[in-house]
């Protein structure tokens, strides 16, 4: 055997250059064929698992729309009950309001009428004391 001093650098690309081809090639003969029908059945199977996991996402997103499409339903009720709600506190308020302007209008309309009344008593004094004086 020589040493590896002796030898040439081209020599020692060649033997390496040799090497990785044997290996190669022994890896290529390990490799799998695309006609194995192991190969084959592994691809179907890979294929069938892409498949069903599509299959999975799609009814997922169409349970997540209808979700989605559920709770807008149930904000629209919302958001209408509570505006109806709202609608009935604001009809409820006015007429709360115009009851208290009759009342008040009531109230004012009384105390116009009594002052009238007072204002005849005093008149009436007036013209006695006036009478009684002459």
């Amino acid at each position: 055997m020589q040493s590896p001093r002796n030898d040439r650098h081209q020599d020692r690309a060649k033997s390496s250059e040799a090497a990785r081809k044997a290996a190669q090639a022994r890896f290529a003969a390990l490799a799998p064929k695309l006609d194995d029908p192991t190969v084959i059945e592994r691809m179907q199977a890979r294929v069938a698992v892409a498949e069903a996991r599509q299959e999975r996402i799609a009814k997922r997103a169409a349970e997540l729309r209808a979700a989605a499409e559920a709770q807008a339903a149930a904000a629209a009720a919302a958001t209408a009950a509570a505006e109806a709600e709202a609608a009935a506190l604001r009809a409820q308020a006015e007429e709360a309001e115009r009851e208290r302007l009759a009342s008040a209008n009531a109230a004012k309309a009384q105390a116009i009428e009594l002052m009238k009344q007072q204002k005849l008593a005093r008149d009436a004094r007036y013209a006695a004391r006036q009478s009684r004086r002459k």
